[in-house]
């Protein structure tokens, strides 16, 4: 059995290392080892980063977990749903990533509705699934 939700993982694997290398840069830039010291373009990727490390692991437990039930009873279809909304997360966090370092309210806005509409999303699918 493959679990194509762990391609999922893996991109936000790499989202991951790619903002947090981005969080030492600035740092260094500034000079900064704690905290952000006034730095506001620090700041937002410290925040970028904490907002995606709080978001991230519940969707990806909730991605894979709906996988499972759905392969053990065979649901037909699940895996066009997995892949949809599995885009779909990922493309709401890097737009909100993409506000956080821009000063976006757009990027930032849009990205947090698709995050949010991802997890209703995953929590509808999960209660359907365990009684289908």
């Amino acid at each position: 059995m493959i679990f194509h939700s762990f391609i999922y993982v893996a991109i936000s694997l790499f989202i991951l290392r790619k903002i947090s290398i981005n969080v030492i840069m600035f740092r260094r830039k500034h000079k900064v080892s704690l905290g952000d010291k006034g730095h506001e373009d620090l700041e937002r990727r410290i925040r970028a980063q904490g907002n995606f490390t709080e978001f991230i692991p519940l969707f990806l437990i909730s991605l894979i977990g709906l996988e499972w039930i759905c392969s053990t009873k065979e649901i037909p279809y699940y895996l066009i749903y997995i892949h949809l909304i599995g885009i779909t997360f990922i493309l709401g966090r890097l737009f909100h990533i993409k506000g956080m370092y821009d000063e976006s309210i757009f990027f930032r806005r849009n990205g947090m509705r698709i995050t949010f509409y991802s997890f209703l999303l995953n929590g509808l699918a999960l209660i359907i699934s365990i009684f289908y």
